[in-house]
Protein backbone atom coordinates (compact mmCIF):
# COMPACT_ATOMS: atom_id res chain seq x y z
CA UNK A 1 0.00 0.00 0.00
CA UNK A 2 1.45 3.43 -1.25
CA UNK A 3 2.20 5.53 1.47
CA UNK A 4 -0.30 9.13 0.87
CA UNK A 5 2.09 12.65 2.08
CA UNK A 6 0.55 15.12 4.11
CA UNK A 7 2.50 17.72 2.92
CA UNK A 8 2.59 20.46 0.57
CA UNK A 9 4.39 19.64 -2.14
CA UNK A 10 6.52 21.91 -4.77
CA UNK A 11 8.64 21.07 -7.61
CA UNK A 12 10.35 23.49 -9.58
CA UNK A 13 11.02 22.43 -13.83
CA UNK A 14 12.41 23.71 -16.72
CA UNK A 15 12.63 21.88 -20.05
CA UNK A 16 13.65 18.40 -19.23
CA UNK A 17 10.52 16.13 -19.96
CA UNK A 18 12.07 13.31 -18.95
CA UNK A 19 13.03 14.66 -15.78
CA UNK A 20 9.46 15.85 -15.15
CA UNK A 21 7.39 12.59 -16.44
CA UNK A 22 9.92 10.58 -13.68
CA UNK A 23 8.67 12.97 -10.98
CA UNK A 24 5.22 12.77 -11.84
CA UNK A 25 5.47 8.88 -11.66
CA UNK A 26 6.97 9.64 -8.00
CA UNK A 27 4.12 12.12 -6.66
CA UNK A 28 1.61 10.19 -8.31
CA UNK A 29 2.17 7.23 -5.72
CA UNK A 30 2.08 9.43 -3.01
CA UNK A 31 -0.53 11.90 -3.58
CA UNK A 32 0.22 15.52 -2.27
CA UNK A 33 -3.41 17.07 -2.37
CA UNK A 34 -1.38 20.32 -2.13
CA UNK A 35 1.16 20.72 -5.77
CA UNK A 36 2.85 23.88 -6.24
CA UNK A 37 4.89 23.83 -9.68
CA UNK A 38 7.35 26.37 -9.91
CA UNK A 39 8.47 26.81 -13.78
CA UNK A 40 11.50 28.65 -15.39
CA UNK A 41 10.99 30.16 -18.63
CA UNK A 42 12.77 29.14 -22.20
CA UNK A 43 16.39 31.07 -23.02
CA UNK A 44 15.83 31.30 -26.05
CA UNK A 45 13.30 30.37 -28.95
CA UNK A 46 14.33 26.46 -29.65
CA UNK A 47 13.34 26.14 -25.95
CA UNK A 48 10.27 27.07 -26.09
CA UNK A 49 8.81 23.92 -27.06
CA UNK A 50 10.56 22.01 -24.46
CA UNK A 51 9.54 24.02 -21.67
CA UNK A 52 5.90 23.62 -23.04
CA UNK A 53 6.05 19.91 -23.57
CA UNK A 54 7.75 19.95 -19.48
CA UNK A 55 4.68 22.16 -18.25
CA UNK A 56 2.25 19.85 -19.93
CA UNK A 57 3.04 16.61 -18.07
CA UNK A 58 1.52 18.31 -14.80
CA UNK A 59 -1.22 19.77 -17.03
CA UNK A 60 -3.93 17.23 -14.98
CA UNK A 61 -2.80 14.35 -12.47
CA UNK A 62 -4.15 11.45 -11.73
CA UNK A 63 -5.22 12.24 -8.35
CA UNK A 64 -7.40 14.64 -6.30
CA UNK A 65 -5.23 17.46 -6.04
CA UNK A 66 -4.79 21.66 -5.49
CA UNK A 67 -2.41 22.69 -7.94
CA UNK A 68 -1.14 26.24 -8.07
CA UNK A 69 1.15 27.18 -10.69
CA UNK A 70 4.23 29.82 -10.81
CA UNK A 71 5.24 30.31 -14.60
CA UNK A 72 7.68 32.67 -15.72
CA UNK A 73 7.60 33.54 -19.32
CA UNK A 74 11.49 34.78 -19.09
CA UNK A 75 14.19 33.32 -18.24
CA UNK A 76 14.87 33.82 -14.48
CA UNK A 77 17.89 31.30 -14.33
CA UNK A 78 19.13 28.83 -11.85
CA UNK A 79 19.45 31.39 -8.86
CA UNK A 80 16.22 33.96 -9.17
CA UNK A 81 13.66 31.08 -10.54
CA UNK A 82 13.78 28.65 -7.33
CA UNK A 83 14.17 31.76 -4.87
CA UNK A 84 11.17 33.47 -6.16
CA UNK A 85 9.44 30.45 -6.37
CA UNK A 86 10.19 29.08 -2.78
CA UNK A 87 9.07 32.29 -1.31
CA UNK A 88 6.31 32.36 -3.17
CA UNK A 89 5.12 28.88 -1.57
CA UNK A 90 5.83 29.89 2.09
CA UNK A 91 3.85 32.84 1.56
CA UNK A 92 0.98 30.59 1.59
CA UNK A 93 1.99 27.25 3.37
CA UNK A 94 3.59 27.42 7.28
CA UNK A 95 6.13 24.37 5.65
CA UNK A 96 6.69 22.40 2.58
CA UNK A 97 8.53 19.59 0.65
CA UNK A 98 10.57 21.05 -2.11
CA UNK A 99 11.81 18.89 -5.03
CA UNK A 100 14.07 20.19 -8.26
CA UNK A 101 12.90 17.98 -11.34
CA UNK A 102 16.41 15.64 -11.46
CA UNK A 103 15.46 14.36 -7.63
CA UNK A 104 14.01 10.92 -7.17
CA UNK A 105 12.75 10.36 -3.92
CA UNK A 106 11.59 7.48 -2.77
CA UNK A 107 8.21 6.72 -0.48
CA UNK A 108 9.96 6.89 2.78
CA UNK A 109 11.24 10.32 1.92
CA UNK A 110 7.84 12.18 1.97
CA UNK A 111 7.09 10.07 4.78
CA UNK A 112 9.98 11.13 6.98
CA UNK A 113 9.14 14.77 6.16
CA UNK A 114 6.12 14.51 6.92
CA UNK A 115 6.59 13.58 10.61
CA UNK A 116 10.24 16.01 10.83
CA UNK A 117 7.78 19.08 9.45
CA UNK A 118 5.09 18.25 12.27
CA UNK A 119 7.70 17.49 15.10
CA UNK A 120 9.97 20.47 14.89
CA UNK A 121 7.84 23.20 13.58
CA UNK A 122 7.78 25.52 16.45
CA UNK A 123 11.68 24.21 17.37
CA UNK A 124 13.53 27.61 15.83
CA UNK A 125 17.24 25.51 16.15
CA UNK A 126 15.84 23.10 12.96
CA UNK A 127 15.89 25.03 9.52
CA UNK A 128 15.69 22.54 7.39
CA UNK A 129 15.00 18.90 6.42
CA UNK A 130 17.11 16.58 4.13
CA UNK A 131 16.34 13.68 2.25
CA UNK A 132 19.70 13.25 0.55
CA UNK A 133 22.50 11.66 2.19
CA UNK A 134 25.76 12.43 0.82
CA UNK A 135 27.70 9.60 2.49
CA UNK A 136 24.80 7.25 1.54
CA UNK A 137 24.18 5.50 4.72
CA UNK A 138 25.65 7.13 8.67
CA UNK A 139 26.05 5.65 11.51
CA UNK A 140 24.04 7.62 14.43
CA UNK A 141 23.59 4.96 16.58
CA UNK A 142 19.99 3.48 17.73
CA UNK A 143 18.63 6.49 16.03
CA UNK A 144 16.98 6.96 12.89
CA UNK A 145 18.16 10.82 12.12
CA UNK A 146 20.73 13.16 13.70
CA UNK A 147 21.27 17.28 13.21
CA UNK A 148 24.04 18.35 11.65
CA UNK A 149 25.43 21.72 10.28
CA UNK A 150 25.35 20.55 6.75
CA UNK A 151 22.29 19.66 4.49
CA UNK A 152 21.44 19.07 1.39
CA UNK A 153 18.77 20.42 -1.06
CA UNK A 154 18.48 17.24 -3.30
CA UNK A 155 15.13 16.76 -2.00
CA UNK A 156 14.14 18.95 1.25
CA UNK A 157 12.13 20.60 3.52
CA UNK A 158 11.59 23.64 5.55
CA UNK A 159 9.43 25.79 7.47
CA UNK A 160 8.23 29.37 6.44
CA UNK A 161 9.53 30.66 9.91
CA UNK A 162 13.19 29.78 8.61
CA UNK A 163 12.88 30.13 4.96
CA UNK A 164 12.11 34.01 5.88
CA UNK A 165 15.51 34.33 6.97
CA UNK A 166 16.92 34.03 3.63
CA UNK A 167 18.81 36.62 2.33
CA UNK A 168 19.52 35.86 -1.56
CA UNK A 169 21.98 39.25 -1.57
CA UNK A 170 23.88 37.89 1.61
CA UNK A 171 24.42 41.20 3.19
CA UNK A 172 25.37 40.37 6.21
CA UNK A 173 28.71 39.01 4.49
CA UNK A 174 29.73 42.84 3.21
CA UNK A 175 30.63 43.06 7.36
CA UNK A 176 34.22 42.07 8.64
CA UNK A 177 32.98 41.32 11.94
CA UNK A 178 30.84 38.69 10.37
CA UNK A 179 33.55 37.41 8.36
CA UNK A 180 35.08 36.95 11.22
CA UNK A 181 33.13 35.12 13.39
CA UNK A 182 31.95 33.00 10.35
CA UNK A 183 36.12 31.58 10.07
CA UNK A 184 35.86 31.40 14.02
CA UNK A 185 33.41 29.27 13.65
CA UNK A 186 34.45 27.18 10.74
CA UNK A 187 38.10 27.06 10.80
CA UNK A 188 40.79 27.55 8.77
CA UNK A 189 40.37 25.02 5.65
CA UNK A 190 36.81 25.28 5.79
CA UNK A 191 36.39 29.24 5.79
CA UNK A 192 38.76 29.39 2.94
CA UNK A 193 37.07 26.67 0.95
CA UNK A 194 33.73 28.79 1.34
CA UNK A 195 35.16 32.42 0.43
CA UNK A 196 34.73 31.71 -3.04
CA UNK A 197 31.39 30.87 -2.95
CA UNK A 198 29.67 33.17 -0.93
CA UNK A 199 31.86 36.37 -2.68
CA UNK A 200 30.67 35.11 -5.77
CA UNK A 201 27.17 35.47 -4.10
CA UNK A 202 27.12 38.44 -2.01
CA UNK A 203 25.49 41.21 -3.89
CA UNK A 204 25.98 40.00 -7.49
CA UNK A 205 22.55 38.63 -8.47
CA UNK A 206 23.40 39.19 -12.30
CA UNK A 207 25.94 36.73 -12.22
CA UNK A 208 24.94 34.38 -9.78
CA UNK A 209 23.61 30.67 -10.75
CA UNK A 210 22.65 29.14 -7.83
CA UNK A 211 20.69 29.71 -4.84
CA UNK A 212 21.90 27.52 -2.53
CA UNK A 213 24.66 28.10 -1.27
CA UNK A 214 22.85 32.01 -0.02
CA UNK A 215 20.50 29.09 1.93
CA UNK A 216 23.62 27.45 3.42
CA UNK A 217 25.12 30.73 4.46
CA UNK A 218 21.23 31.61 6.61
CA UNK A 219 21.51 28.82 8.32
CA UNK A 220 25.54 28.87 9.33
CA UNK A 221 24.87 32.77 10.43
CA UNK A 222 21.77 31.86 12.44
CA UNK A 223 23.13 28.80 14.25
CA UNK A 224 20.38 26.73 12.18
CA UNK A 225 20.64 22.93 11.94
CA UNK A 226 19.51 20.19 9.44
CA UNK A 227 18.27 16.87 9.75
CA UNK A 228 19.27 14.30 8.06
CA UNK A 229 17.90 10.44 7.62
CA UNK A 230 20.29 7.53 8.87
CA UNK A 231 19.98 6.67 4.60
CA UNK A 232 20.07 8.08 1.87
CA UNK A 233 16.05 8.77 0.52
CA UNK A 234 16.88 10.38 -3.03
CA UNK A 235 18.35 9.83 -5.99
CA UNK A 236 19.94 12.81 -8.60
CA UNK A 237 19.41 12.08 -11.76
CA UNK A 238 20.98 15.29 -13.01
CA UNK A 239 24.01 14.49 -15.04
CA UNK A 240 24.50 14.83 -18.15
CA UNK A 241 24.35 17.34 -21.04
CA UNK A 242 21.08 18.90 -20.34
CA UNK A 243 22.66 19.58 -16.68
CA UNK A 244 23.48 23.15 -15.85
CA UNK A 245 26.02 22.67 -13.08
CA UNK A 246 26.16 18.34 -13.11
CA UNK A 247 26.94 18.31 -17.26
CA UNK A 248 30.71 17.63 -16.72
CA UNK A 249 29.96 15.38 -13.84
CA UNK A 250 29.26 11.16 -14.60
CA UNK A 251 26.97 10.67 -12.28
CA UNK A 252 25.62 12.31 -9.40
CA UNK A 253 23.36 9.54 -7.99
CA UNK A 254 23.32 7.43 -4.69
CA UNK A 255 21.36 4.76 -4.20
CA UNK A 256 17.94 5.25 -1.91
CA UNK A 257 17.25 2.82 0.94
CA UNK A 258 14.01 2.21 3.06
CA UNK A 259 13.80 3.58 6.47
CA UNK A 260 12.84 1.99 9.11
CA UNK A 261 9.08 3.04 10.74
CA UNK A 262 8.56 4.02 12.94
CA UNK A 263 11.21 6.33 13.64
CA UNK A 264 13.67 6.26 16.48
CA UNK A 265 13.89 10.13 17.71
CA UNK A 266 17.28 11.18 19.18
CA UNK A 267 16.14 12.61 22.85
CA UNK A 268 18.16 15.71 21.96
CA UNK A 269 19.46 18.45 19.51
CA UNK A 270 23.26 17.98 18.86
CA UNK A 271 24.99 18.91 15.57
CA UNK A 272 27.07 15.48 14.41
CA UNK A 273 30.46 16.83 14.16
CA UNK A 274 32.13 13.55 12.39
CA UNK A 275 29.63 13.36 10.01
CA UNK A 276 30.24 17.42 9.57
CA UNK A 277 33.87 17.09 9.00
CA UNK A 278 33.27 14.16 6.73
CA UNK A 279 31.28 16.45 4.35
CA UNK A 280 33.52 19.29 4.67
CA UNK A 281 36.44 16.72 3.26
CA UNK A 282 34.00 14.94 1.12
CA UNK A 283 32.40 18.61 -0.61
CA UNK A 284 34.63 21.60 0.56
CA UNK A 285 38.29 19.08 -0.26
CA UNK A 286 38.46 21.45 3.35
CA UNK A 287 41.81 19.59 5.01
CA UNK A 288 45.63 21.06 4.81
CA UNK A 289 47.12 21.19 1.85
CA UNK A 290 50.21 18.50 3.29
CA UNK A 291 47.44 16.21 4.05
CA UNK A 292 46.06 16.57 0.51
CA UNK A 293 49.57 16.02 -0.10
CA UNK A 294 49.97 12.62 1.79
CA UNK A 295 46.58 11.58 -0.02
CA UNK A 296 47.96 11.97 -3.70
CA UNK A 297 51.09 10.10 -2.43
CA UNK A 298 49.24 7.01 -1.17
CA UNK A 299 47.27 7.22 -4.04
CA UNK A 300 50.22 6.88 -6.16
CA UNK A 301 51.62 3.77 -3.92
CA UNK A 302 48.53 1.97 -3.83
CA UNK A 303 48.58 2.03 -7.97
Amino acid sequence: MSYTTTSPVAIVIFNREDKARALYSILKNVKPSKLYIIADGPRNKEEIEKCNKTRAVFETVEWTCEIKRNYSEKNLGCCVRPESGFTWVLQNEEYAIFLEDDCMPNEDFFRFCDEMLTRYKDDERIMQVCGTNFLSEWDCGKYSYYFAQWGSNWGWATWARAWKMYDVNMETWKDPEVKKMVKNRLGKYVYESRVPFYDEHCCNLENITAWDHQWSYTRLINNGLSILPRKNLVTNIGSGIDATHTSNMEDNSIPAFSLDFPLRHPPYVIPDREFDKKIEERNFNAIPIYLKALRKIWRFIKK
